[in-house]
């Protein structure tokens, strides 16, 4: 009888633990943990949506992207962004580490309202606002550390929240860059050639190198793969290489390419990134699509504007070798549409929204977890 009473309050005291440990505010400091550098996010107690599932997002301003000083102090901004001016208070987390998940570098900040927190840098006492859309929290450092030859990826996470002092109903973005070992290329060079991107670049040598991955970005910060072409492997003389990207997620603005180059020991050091405008003169227009990171089985929004009345849109969701994984035609109606996609269960990993209709076409980026 006693043993059965001992276990009976070890299980309520276990309970009322988590219960209090979901429930516990941290408007004054975050934990630390839940910038994703480690796989979990903060919508683990602010779990009410997806994460990046509220139609707005987080950008970083200011921190290197092709090599760093050692010692250099990086002043940044961090911006959290959601599609509608509900929203009144503002929190945040930015880590930085390795390959291996060792913090590299430190933070520092002469804003009052962030603070180092641990290997991270956090709000402190997070910022209430009145209905507002955005915030953005300036005078952030990045101090890079004092030895050369580090990788380093920047992850970030963002609250926007309702500001009523619970965790329901607060929407969490987060996104990442990769700041990685230059690789040296003779040339490296992207061009807008009828709507689509051509990718050139030259190697002086190579030295067990495996292959090389093209990397994409609409914002310049966060990069995903969008191809693998084979390296030569061995030679002392440069060689060419080409990729034309057809994928395009968005035109009338600025997108990004790096390339990724992979040694047959899987160590990787990236190139500077190419800025290219990619134009268009579209009558209809995927504005955004979200959440970009969804789970398994989950819902994908799209937002279309439709000025000349196409009848239908097509949309496709495809890996990243173009294999098709799920169809579904849409009737479409002049003006904005709200399309709903479901994610099968059985897909995972990196994959594309392909939308289409009998004059062009859309690519956008997901990832599936």
């Amino acid at each position: 009888m006693k043993k059965q009473l001992l276990i009976t309050l070890l299980a309520l005291s276990a309970f009322l633990f988590q219960n209090a440990t979901k429930n516990t505010r941290y408007s004054s400091t975050p934990p630390i943990g839940y910038t994703g550098a480690e796989g979990e996010y903060c919508n683990s107690c602010h779990g009410s949506f997806n994460v990046n599932g509220g139609g707005g997002g987080i950008t970083i301003e200011g921190l290197p992207n092709n090599g760093y000083e050692t010692g250099k102090k990086y002043p940044f901004s961090l911006t959290i962004s959601h599609h509608v001016a509900d929203r009144n208070r503002w929190g945040f987390s930015v880590a930085a580490v390795d390959n291996n998940g060792n913090t590299v570098g430190s933070f520092s900040s002469t804003n009052t309202n962030a603070t180092s927190n641990g290997k991270e840098l956090s709000h402190a006492n997070a910022v209430f606002t009145n209905n507002s859309a955005s915030y953005t929290y300036n005078n952030l450092v990045w101090n890079a550390p004092a030895t050369s030859g580090k990788d380093v990826t920047f992850y970030y996470v963002g609250n926007a929240a309702n500001g009523n002092g619970s965790t329901d109903n607060d929407y969490i973005y987060a996104g990442s860059s990769t700041l990685a070992l230059p690789i040296h290329l003779a040339t490296f060079t992207a061009k807008s050639l009828n709507e689509t991107v051509q990718l050139n670049w030259e190697t002086l040598s190579e030295i067990n190198c495996h292959h090389f991955e093209i990397e994409k970005s609409e914002d310049g910060q966060l990069f995903y793969r969008i191809a693998e072409v084979k390296a030569a492997g061995a030679t002392t003389i440069g060689k060419k290489y080409q990729f034309t990207d057809a994928r395009m997620a968005y035109y009338n603005r600025y997108v990004y390419y790096r390339i990724k180059q992979v040694d047959i020991d899987n160590q990787w050091s990236y190139s500077p990134s190419q800025k290219i405008f990619v134009s268009n003169e579209t009558t209809l227009t995927v504005h955004k699509v979200f959440p970009t990171i969804v789970p398994k089985g989950g819902t994908v929004y799209a937002e279309i504007l439709n000025e000349q009345n196409f009848p239908h849109m097509t949309l496709q969701l495809v890996d990243i070798t173009g294999k098709l994984l799920k169809q579904q035609i849409f009737a479409l109606q002049k003006g904005n549409n709200l399309l709903q996609f479901k994610v099968p269960l059985a897909v995972t990993g990196s994959l594309f929204l392909r939308f289409s209709t009998n004059k062009q076409q859309q690519t956008m980026h997901l990832q599936v977890k």
